[in-house]
């Protein structure tokens, strides 16, 4: 999943993220002393935006701020995290940093679909 968040000068930076849910929460998975960790530390706005495999018309999108910063040792919410994603623990076990960012949006984010985009399946044209 794509998400945005600003350099220094103010420039976007889009990253891919794993994200998860909890309560009112999107938890992000991010090591403190990554680009992104170091740019929500300066400036804690960030967006995420959703697209449906299946449907890449659809999506959902979300803009929040970082509330809260979480260290995992012992990798409990990458481990989670990388079974969702790759069927599997998280695999870089020897990295010493690890921690997750909490997001919380200011508004319910809901989905939105482009209805006024023709899309290519409904066309009844063959895309090549």
């Amino acid at each position: 999943m794509p998400s945005c968040y600003a350099y220094a000068d103010g420039s976007p930076h889009s990253a891919p993220v794993w994200i998860a849910r909890e309560a009112d929460l999107v938890l992000i998975a991010t090591a403190a002393g990554s680009l992104k960790g170091k740019n929500t530390e300066r400036d804690p706005r960030v967006s995420l935006s959703i697209i449906d495999f299946d449907d890449p018309y659809t999506e959902a999108q979300m803009r929040g701020r970082v509330i809260e910063r979480r260290p995992d040792p012992q990798l409990k919410y990458y481990d989670s995290l990388s079974h969702k994603y790759i069927g599997k623990p998280w695999p870089y076990r020897e990295e010493k940093v690890q921690s997750f960012s909490s997001l919380r949006s200011p508004k319910q984010n809901t989905p939105s679909s482009h209805s006024s985009i023709r899309r290519p399946r409904d066309s009844g044209h063959k895309v090549v």
